[in-house]
């Protein structure tokens, strides 16, 4: 199909001002997660967040930094909105636990009027998205259930991948769970599918 002059003409002049505009929403983007509202905000939900058994252990946890920020879904700020009126991430935050330093993540939903949802995710530096996590806690807390030999409530309290993470190769974590009164690391390894999605495999380490 041939491009008539003018109409090609249209669309190469629109693509530094589409490009423009991108950047403009990164930078608000950056700016907003940085700003002390957002900051705040995410302090808030972190501690209404944190698990029960982490809460007996120290009441209050500190925000002391951001490790990382991944967007699933660009954010898009109206002109003039404090916040983004669209857009999906999640934030990797470092935080002080009286004293001792850790990892949390949350994944935050912008649906405009200025409102956002937070969504807990596991501690740590886990390479899982929201729903694999959901899928794999499943699988791995049955397992660590009957390690511990009782049916109380486990929580993650950390996270870490075990060797290199490579996306779309398998990859391994180590899961901390703690309940019935101790403590239980989990080794998963996650293969992804061509169809999508990811099996998980769940072990006592």
């Amino acid at each position: 199909m041939s491009w008539p002059r003018a109409a090609l003409a249209m669309l190469v002049a629109g693509l530094p001002a589409a490009a423009s505009a991108q950047t403009d929403q990164t930078r608000l983007y950056d700016a907003y997660i940085a700003s002390k509202p957002y900051m705040d905000w995410v302090s808030d939900r972190l501690n209404e967040m944190e698990s029960p058994v982490l809460l007996a252990q120290c009441p209050k946890i500190k925000v002391t930094g951001r490790e990382n920020s991944f967007v699933n879904q660009d954010a898009r700020f109206a002109p003039g909105a404090a916040a983004p009126q669209s857009g999906q991430w999640v934030d990797r935050l470092s935080i002080d636990r009286c004293g001792k330093s850790a990892t949390r993540n949350i994944q935050v939903t912008a649906r405009g009027n200025d409102k956002l949802y937070g969504a807990a995710m596991i501690p740590g530096r886990t390479a899982t998205s929201p729903l694999l996590q959901h899928d794999a806690y499943q699988v791995a807390a049955a397992k660590a259930r009957i390690h511990a030999g009782c049916h109380d409530e486990l929580y993650v309290v950390d996270s870490a991948v075990a060797g290199r993470f490579i996306p779309g190769a398998p990859w391994k974590e180590d899961w901390t769970f703690l309940g019935c009164d101790k403590a239980t690391v989990m080794a998963l390894t996650f293969t992804p599918s061509s169809r999508g999605g990811s099996t998980v495999e769940a072990q006592v380490k």
